[in-house]
């Protein structure tokens, strides 16, 4: 699961009847190559042999999409420290027109505004896990030009200020 894990997993993993993992990139369940290669015993083969081509089709637009917005939001990240990411110079990094950029990014239901706010995000997370960097440094890391703009954002972003988050879960 991409947000925090909750004070306790007990009931996710009593309810999934495995381990569940929380702040992740992506959500997703994952099944051995075992489950998978099990026969499907109650299915019709018809409906099935449509809903593995259905399933092929968009796996095949997955894997397409997710280099793109991968690389969008590595080359997010490495230009946060010089402030707000301009999409343009972004765009030109990974070999586009400004206007092809956003026409892709649109393509996979996704904008650039959007994946620099959960650059952002996961990357406030991630560093406020750690109690290296100060709040006024993390807010720097992750292009605010100042503390109070970063602290109204992660306020936005989880419900809770930086030193809130950052305290209960070093509390746990």
């Amino acid at each position: 699961m991409q947000h925090p894990a909750p004070n306790s997993i007990a009931a996710h993993e009593n309810w999934f009847g495995c381990p569940v993992r929380f702040g992740a990139n992506l959500d997703a369940i994952l099944f051995s190559r075992e489950t998978l290669a099990q026969p499907n015993i109650l299915g019709d083969e018809g409906i099935s042999r449509y809903l593995i081509s259905h399933l092929d089709a968009e796996l095949a637009e997955i894997a397409e999409a997710v280099p793109l917005v991968a690389q969008t939001r590595d080359a997010i990240a490495q230009s946060l420290s010089e402030g707000a990411p301009n999409m343009e110079k972004i765009a030109r990094s990974l070999g586009f027109s400004a206007r092809s950029f956003h026409r892709r990014l649109s393509e996979h239901g996704m904008s650039f505004q959007t994946l620099t706010e959960e650059t952002r995000r996961q990357l406030a997370e991630g560093l406020l896990r750690d109690e290296q960097h100060t709040l006024a440094e993390i807010a720097f890391l992750t292009g605010f030009s100042e503390q109070s703009s970063f602290t109204r954002a992660f306020k936005r972003w989880l419900g809770t200020t930086p030193a809130s988050y950052r305290r209960d879960y070093l509390h746990k």
